[in-house]
């Protein structure tokens, strides 16, 4: 009389695809974010016009990474996944001591 949904047997494809669909959104929103936030340091040193060991003084001293995109991307996931989100806005004095 009734057909009855068997939804029970297609769940854990279902939360399968959702789970994939998620992390493949996060590294994608994750990798934009990186992108625009980073893809300009290492580019702007040859620009300037500086010699060579002149443009890894300043790098150094800008605290520049100049290292290849993938590990700057590779570190700072792993910045992010380890809790290490950078300074805080607010300041030292904001928090109780």
């Amino acid at each position: 009389m009734y057909n009855v949904c068997t939804y029970k047997s297609n769940m854990p494809a279902y939360v399968l695809r959702r789970v994939l669909v998620a992390v493949i959104a996060f590294f994608v929103i994750s990798l934009l974010i990186f992108y625009s936030f980073h893809h300009e340091q290492p580019r702007l040193l040859p620009y300037i016009g500086l010699p060579q060991a002149e443009e890894d003084r300043l790098a150094e001293l800008l605290d520049i990474d100049t290292s290849p995109f993938i590990i700057r991307y590779v570190k700072y996931m792993g910045h992010f996944f380890t809790g290490d989100w950078g300074e805080s806005l607010m300041g030292e004095s904001y928090y109780a001591e």
